[in-house]
C-alpha cells in the first residue's frame, strides 16, 4: 500500500472523488496512488492538500507514491 492510498482510505476520499477534485481521469489517481507514474508537479500540492498531508509526506522526489510499511515509514515503489 502507498502513502497517498493510506490518506485517502482516512480522508474517505473515493478514487473519483480525488479525480474530480483534481480535474484529472480516474485512470491517473489510479496509476499515481499506486506508484506506476509521477504526480505531474502541477497537481502535487492539490493532491496533498485534499488528502490533508504534506508533498514529502506522500512522494518521492520525482513525484512518484512513496510505499508505506507496517510500521508506517516510507520507501520508494519497486
Amino acid at each position: 500500500m502507498t502513502k497517498i492510498e493510506l490518506a485517502m482510505a482516512r480522508r474517505g476520499v473515493s478514487n473519483i472523488k480525488l479525480a474530480r477534485t483534481l480535474g484529472v481521469s480516474e485512470g491517473s489517481t489510479s496509476a499515481w496512488k499506486r506508484g506506476y507514474v509521477c504526480v505531474p508537479k502541477k497537481h502535487r500540492q492539490k493532491l496533498a492538500e485534499t488528502l490533508g498531508v504534506k508533498v514529502e509526506d506522500i512522494l518521492d522526489a520525482r513525484g512518484l507514491a512513496l510505499l508505506a510499511d507496517e510500521e508506517g515509514n516510507c520507501s520508494e515503489p519497486l
